[in-house]
């Protein structure tokens, strides 16, 4: 089966953990302190095949976070 054609981009939720900051319109979230309420959440569903790419600081993490994100 083939990818799913690319949609329009994934933003996040506007319910984030108390530690989250999330950019202009939604389109990114940075951590503001420690690792303690964290969580980001979509605004939508990922449809089957859809990709959702992880990067910047967060892909650089240390390989005990892998799995947690």
């Amino acid at each position: 089966p083939s990818p799913a054609p690319p949609g329009p981009c994934q933003r996040f939720h506007g319910r984030c953990g108390q530690n989250v900051a999330l950019g202009a319109e939604g389109l990114g979230a940075a951590r503001v302190a420690g690792y303690c309420h964290g969580l980001v959440f979509s605004r939508s569903h990922l449809r089957p095949g859809e990709l959702f790419e992880v990067g910047g600081a967060a892909a650089g993490h240390a390989h005990f976070w892998a799995g947690s994100l």
